[in-house]
């Protein structure tokens, strides 16, 4: 569901938001809403930040190379243990909190992203089965 809301801009916020819609192909309404929404889960949860790539915009924990989704899936690959996640990955404990508690607040977004690449992964081994299967 979506509501109506009006926001009066400053003549700069509005330009700077016209020019960077331009510019990434986006509707400025499609830009503002992203900001808003990202903006609003830094707020909550300032560890994260957004990164675009080839799969789509998702989030990250910052200071490392790492996405939420990674870092969730690994505490599910080490019996849903944030501390020998954190000693897997080779980062802070403090790390793989940030991405529990995002993933706490926004669980069926990461899962999503943990089920595609789970999906890849599996389509890939597959293909590869099939090249070993026609070399032998």
């Amino acid at each position: 569901m979506r509501e109506l809301r009006s926001f009066r801009l400053p003549a700069e916020t509005a330009t700077r938001l016209d020019r960077s819609a331009a510019a990434s192909g986006m509707t400025r309404t499609a830009l503002a809403e992203r900001l808003l929404d990202e903006g609003l889960r830094r707020i909550r949860h300032p560890r994260i930040d957004f990164v675009d790539g080839p799969a789509g915009r998702r989030p990250f924990v910052l200071g490392t190379g790492l996405d939420v989704w990674e870092i969730v899936a690994t505490i599910r690959a080490n019996n849903d243990s944030a501390e020998q996640a954190a000693d897997y990955l080779q980062v802070a404990p403090a790390i793989v909190e940030a991405a529990a508690r995002y993933h706490a607040e926004f669980g069926d977004e990461i899962d999503r992203w943990i089920e595609a690449n789970d999906a890849l992964a599996e389509r890939e081994e597959q293909l590869y089965r099939q090249q070993i299967t026609r070399r032998a």
